[in-house]
């Protein structure tokens, strides 16, 4: 079996690095990435090139509770399009953003009067529109916009619009906006649930961000909670806190809004349980830490924090118990589970968590919360030894015993009449157990070519975990390619519940000698080489017939028509002699049109569109042709 050094260590490597990487299970909210959001915020106030883009980043940095200079009130002027309602909309919230920014009201108020008037305006253009002239004090008619969103909720219903006419309503008297509260719940019911622990709508994390922030604001106006389900909250925050990364200044804007919404403590606040410090429990790191915050990365005051049971995952043993974590953070946002015991053997164990809050405060998320932690222990190699023995067993069997970490100073050399044992065992340090792991390999490298064999070490059965490789110079000497020389031998053992690894140098110069001669290395570099382009041939066009027997086919086929000109002539063609009345003429006319039919037939159409035709055509002809 080949290979290299680093597929053995994304052997040896990836189960450990799966288990550090990974901080909760995926039905455990995660706290919002507020420096990404903010990083975002701030490239985008360096460089802009619209209104809408500088409205997203400045209002979002303010979300975040950074203040952006006023500096940014110029631009603000410069690239707003007064004859546009989104642009001014995005103006004048880019204003409010600033301490002081204040824009012209006057500039922009036929826009924003046509807008609400014009009956193509959409849900979003009267939003736009509404909250323009809140911004900048003009007064409406709130009369005429709830008359202008009923009847644009006949004609558009779709979910964004719906949200769009949420935010409206929160512009709006505390009566449309208790009417627009009360339609929360049917607007809820619409989102696409995923796996059954996210919501969303349709559009991605943009439009439900947008629509569960005007959830919030119509409430807020009409002083009334809002009415979601604090399941659906929850999935909710779930589908927001997995959004690590938004592509867009628009999404991480209304994103932003939307942690901050979740975050206030006025609000139904979704507890985030994470744990702070590696997965892996061992004698130097004897605890499993938590911390326990909002989306917005905040304490949420004390808590009482249970251990209601710790499993091991493979055979389900209940190891922990109705155990309190202790606070370790002044604002009780870290808690303490100490995890590390004899008692506890090595394996994968999930702690099953539950959170009763001391202080006052509406809260969810606080059970049904699990934490992997998985605890490891050290081990050690004992009963190593290198077996030399003769194929036919005729002389005796020559043994080297090894001691970790140490080389084997002896000279070793091995033909192909011999072959190669290697014999080991693995020590738990903790237990003084012999545990098996799950990767154990022997691997002999060319010191010529640097060409590597690596043989898989396979436990015998039995408590005792006796590991084996057996290599033997003739059988596998298509392994080797027959190379013989001098080659390094080593041992690596590796797994996830093994505190360290081993890359054991057995011996740095082992003699191998095989019969036959060496084999032709392959050139293994050609692989990635560029192959020869590959040129698409197209079949040859197949020989025409002589041009004069197209002219002959062609002329046969009018003789006919020669033929019938020459009887006219022939018989004396007299139109005089033709009946007029409506059914002669009915009669050709219809057999015109056949023959015209059979022209487009010829040109345009297939057979079954000139099947229909002519079954339509002939109708007439027959009737007329009787007659």
């Amino acid at each position: 079996m080949k290979s290299t050094s680093f597929m053995i260590s994304i052997f040896v490597l990836l189960p450990i690095f799966s288990w550090c990487a990974t901080s909760t299970v995926a039905n455990n909210l995660q706290s919002a990435n507020l420096d990404g959001l903010k990083n975002q915020f701030q490239t985008a106030m360096k460089s802009f090139s619209d209104v809408a883009s500088l409205h997203y980043a400045l209002a979002g940095i303010k979300e975040l509770d950074v203040q952006a200079p006023d500096s940014f009130c110029n631009d603000i002027k410069r690239l707003v399009d007064k004859s546009n309602i989104e642009s001014i909309y995005h103006a004048t919230e880019a204003a409010k953003s600033l301490a002081n920014c204040k824009l012209p009201a006057e500039d922009y108020r036929s826009t924003i009067s046509s807008t609400i008037q014009s009956d193509k305006s959409t849900t979003a253009n009267i939003y736009y529109a509404v909250r323009s002239s809140v911004n900048l004090g003009v007064n409406f008619d709130e009369a005429t916009i709830e008359k202008r969103l009923n009847s644009l909720a006949k004609t558009d219903d779709s979910v964004l619009s719906q949200g769009y006419a949420l935010l409206t309503g929160a512009q709006l008297n505390h009566a449309i906006a208790k009417y627009y509260a009360d339609t929360i719940n049917d607007l809820v019911q619409q989102a696409d649930e995923v796996d059954g622990r996210t919501l969303q709508y349709e559009g991605g994390v943009g439009a439900t961000a947008l629509i569960f922030n005007a959830f919030h604001e119509v409430s807020e106006k009409a002083d009334s909670p809002i009415k979601i389900d604090p399941k659906q909250l929850m999935k909710f925050a779930s589908y927001f806190s997995t959004k690590r990364h938004v592509a867009t200044l628009r999404s991480a804007y209304y994103l932003t809004k939307a942690f901050k919404y979740l975050s206030d403590t006025k609000n139904s606040i979704p507890v985030v349980v994470t744990r702070v410090n590696p997965s892996t429990i061992h004698s130097q790191n004897p605890s499993v830490l938590i911390s326990v915050t909002n989306l917005f990365e905040q304490s949420v005051g004390e808590m009482t924090v249970m251990a209601e049971s710790a499993k091991r995952k493979d055979d389900g043993v209940v190891v922990v118990s109705k155990q309190k974590l202790t606070p370790k953070a002044s604002d009780f946002s870290v808690y303490e589970l100490p995890f590390y015991d004899k008692k506890i053997p090595r394996g994968f164990y999930t702690i099953h968590l539950t959170l009763t809050p001391r202080t006052e405060g509406k809260f969810i998320g606080l059970t049904d919360i699990t934490i992997d932690v998985k605890v490891t222990s050290e081990g050690t190699l004992e009963n190593a030894e290198l077996n030399v023995v003769d194929r036919d067993n005729t002389a005796q069997a020559k043994t080297y015993k090894l001691t970790y970490p140490n080389s084997l100073s002896d000279k070793l050399e091995i033909d192909y009449h011999q072959k190669l044992i290697m014999k080991f065992q693995i020590k738990d340090k903790q237990t003084q157990e012999f545990i098996r792991v799950h990767q154990a390999f022997l691997r002999f490298t060319n010191k010529k070519s640097n060409k590597e064999v690596i043989y898989l070490a396979e436990p015998t059965d039995g408590d005792n975990s006796l590991y084996k490789v057996e290599v033997d110079l003739t059988t596998n000497a298509n392994d080797f390619q027959h190379q013989s020389g001098a080659y390094e031998l080593n041992l690596m053992v590796g797994d996830a519940l093994l505190q360290n690894g081993f890359s054991w140098k057995i011996k740095d110069t082992i003699q191998l000698s095989f019969h036959e001669e060496s084999a032709a290395d392959k050139d293994h570099s050609s692989f990635y080489s560029a192959k020869p382009e590959i040129i698409h041939q197209f079949r040859a066009d197949e020989k025409r017939p002589p041009t004069i027997v197209s002219l002959v086919f062609s002329a046969l086929t009018l003789l006919p028509l020669l033929v019938l000109l020459v009887l006219w002539v022939t018989l004396g063609f007299n139109l005089s002699g033709l009946p007029l009345g409506l059914s002669p003429l009915g009669f050709h006319i219809s057999h015109g049109a056949v023959f015209a039919l059979m022209f487009f037939y010829w040109k345009y159409l297939d057979m079954f569109q000139t099947i229909r035709y002519l079954a339509l055509v002939s109708i007439p002809l027959f009737l007329f042709g009787h007659r």
